[in-house]
Protein backbone atom coordinates (compact mmCIF):
# COMPACT_ATOMS: atom_id res chain seq x y z
CA UNK A 1 0.00 0.00 0.00
CA UNK A 2 1.26 3.23 -0.76
CA UNK A 3 2.12 5.76 2.03
CA UNK A 4 1.35 9.46 0.49
CA UNK A 5 2.91 10.83 3.73
CA UNK A 6 6.14 9.55 2.79
CA UNK A 7 6.47 8.82 -1.31
CA UNK A 8 5.92 11.47 -3.53
CA UNK A 9 1.90 11.46 -3.85
CA UNK A 10 0.40 14.95 -3.12
CA UNK A 11 -2.93 13.63 -1.21
CA UNK A 12 -4.21 11.49 1.42
CA UNK A 13 -7.50 10.93 3.52
CA UNK A 14 -8.22 13.23 6.36
CA UNK A 15 -7.65 11.62 9.95
CA UNK A 16 -11.13 13.59 10.97
CA UNK A 17 -13.88 12.99 7.98
CA UNK A 18 -11.81 10.75 5.74
CA UNK A 19 -12.13 13.47 2.73
CA UNK A 20 -8.74 13.77 0.56
CA UNK A 21 -6.24 15.79 1.65
CA UNK A 22 -3.86 17.06 -0.67
CA UNK A 23 -0.35 19.44 -0.37
CA UNK A 24 0.01 22.73 0.02
CA UNK A 25 3.72 22.54 -0.49
CA UNK A 26 5.47 23.53 2.73
CA UNK A 27 6.53 21.11 5.23
CA UNK A 28 5.13 18.09 3.93
CA UNK A 29 2.13 19.54 5.13
CA UNK A 30 -1.44 18.03 3.78
CA UNK A 31 -4.40 19.80 4.41
CA UNK A 32 -7.85 18.21 4.41
CA UNK A 33 -9.90 19.93 1.77
CA UNK A 34 -13.13 19.98 3.90
CA UNK A 35 -10.84 22.49 6.38
CA UNK A 36 -10.65 20.25 9.30
CA UNK A 37 -7.04 20.75 9.49
CA UNK A 38 -3.40 19.88 8.55
CA UNK A 39 -1.41 16.72 9.23
CA UNK A 40 2.68 17.86 9.73
CA UNK A 41 5.28 15.20 9.50
CA UNK A 42 7.40 14.34 12.11
CA UNK A 43 10.04 16.00 10.10
CA UNK A 44 8.49 19.61 10.22
CA UNK A 45 9.07 20.17 13.73
CA UNK A 46 11.79 17.83 14.59
CA UNK A 47 13.67 19.82 16.71
CA UNK A 48 10.33 20.60 19.08
CA UNK A 49 9.82 16.57 18.79
CA UNK A 50 10.06 15.43 22.46
CA UNK A 51 8.71 18.77 23.82
CA UNK A 52 5.41 18.05 21.94
CA UNK A 53 4.78 13.98 22.65
CA UNK A 54 6.00 14.55 26.56
CA UNK A 55 3.19 14.93 28.78
CA UNK A 56 3.28 18.84 30.62
CA UNK A 57 4.21 19.04 33.67
CA UNK A 58 3.15 22.58 34.44
CA UNK A 59 0.76 23.39 36.54
CA UNK A 60 -2.43 25.20 35.04
CA UNK A 61 -4.05 28.37 36.28
CA UNK A 62 -6.18 27.38 38.73
CA UNK A 63 -3.33 25.02 40.19
CA UNK A 64 -4.19 21.76 39.35
CA UNK A 65 -2.51 19.61 36.79
CA UNK A 66 -4.47 20.17 33.20
CA UNK A 67 -6.14 17.06 32.11
CA UNK A 68 -7.37 16.67 28.52
CA UNK A 69 -11.25 16.40 27.94
CA UNK A 70 -12.96 14.81 25.24
CA UNK A 71 -12.59 15.07 21.86
CA UNK A 72 -16.20 15.45 20.58
CA UNK A 73 -15.62 13.03 17.68
CA UNK A 74 -13.21 10.64 19.11
CA UNK A 75 -9.20 10.42 19.05
CA UNK A 76 -8.02 10.67 15.53
CA UNK A 77 -5.98 7.88 13.58
CA UNK A 78 -2.58 8.13 12.21
CA UNK A 79 -2.83 8.90 8.85
CA UNK A 80 0.45 6.54 8.03
CA UNK A 81 -0.05 3.38 10.54
CA UNK A 82 -3.77 4.10 11.13
CA UNK A 83 -3.33 3.41 14.74
CA UNK A 84 -5.19 6.03 17.57
CA UNK A 85 -3.37 9.06 18.01
CA UNK A 86 -2.11 10.39 21.32
CA UNK A 87 -4.07 13.77 22.66
CA UNK A 88 -1.15 16.39 23.56
CA UNK A 89 -2.62 19.58 25.27
CA UNK A 90 -0.13 22.78 26.28
CA UNK A 91 -2.44 25.59 27.53
CA UNK A 92 -5.30 25.52 25.47
CA UNK A 93 -3.89 24.14 22.96
CA UNK A 94 -4.83 20.25 21.93
CA UNK A 95 -3.72 18.20 19.35
CA UNK A 96 -3.36 14.64 17.86
CA UNK A 97 -0.27 13.30 17.55
CA UNK A 98 1.67 9.85 15.99
CA UNK A 99 4.84 9.07 18.37
CA UNK A 100 6.48 7.30 14.66
CA UNK A 101 4.77 9.76 11.89
CA UNK A 102 3.67 13.13 13.23
CA UNK A 103 0.85 15.62 13.87
CA UNK A 104 -2.59 16.08 13.19
CA UNK A 105 -4.07 20.16 14.18
CA UNK A 106 -7.50 21.00 13.61
CA UNK A 107 -8.69 23.90 11.41
CA UNK A 108 -7.20 27.08 13.68
CA UNK A 109 -5.08 25.23 15.83
CA UNK A 110 -1.22 25.98 14.26
CA UNK A 111 -0.62 29.81 15.01
CA UNK A 112 -1.23 29.24 18.55
CA UNK A 113 0.94 25.66 18.41
CA UNK A 114 3.41 27.51 17.08
CA UNK A 115 3.67 29.97 20.10
CA UNK A 116 3.07 27.54 22.46
CA UNK A 117 5.91 25.80 21.27
CA UNK A 118 8.42 28.03 19.82
CA UNK A 119 8.58 27.37 16.39
CA UNK A 120 9.41 29.86 13.78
Amino acid sequence: MDDPYRSGQQSGMCPRCGTATESDGELGRLACRSGCGEWYPRAAFERAWLQITQKPSSLAPDGTHPQASAWPWGAASCPVCHTGMSTGFRGDVRFDFCHSHGVWLDAGEISRFAQVFELS
